[in-house]
């Protein structure tokens, strides 16, 4: 459910959960997690938090990235 609480939605990735998402703010932060360790919920929750800002920044892109492991 998208609420002023909750936000606009960023983006959408469809993932098999052995990638990484990396996620990019308008003020230039950047953090990588890996996809297999976000939590799964329903259906009629509002989502899991992936990244807070502090600085006021909102998240302004998303990316599915291979992960290093399986390249090697």
């Amino acid at each position: 459910k998208v609420t002023p609480k909750t936000g606009n939605i960023v983006g959408i990735r469809i993932a098999t959960g052995d990638e990484d998402v990396m996620l990019i703010t308008d003020t230039g932060t950047i953090i990588r997690l890996k996809v297999g360790e976000i939590s799964v919920l329903g259906r009629s929750t509002q989502g899991v938090t992936l990244m807070r800002t502090n600085d006021g920044g909102k998240v302004v892109s998303i990316e599915l990235i291979k992960n290093e492991e399986e390249e090697n």
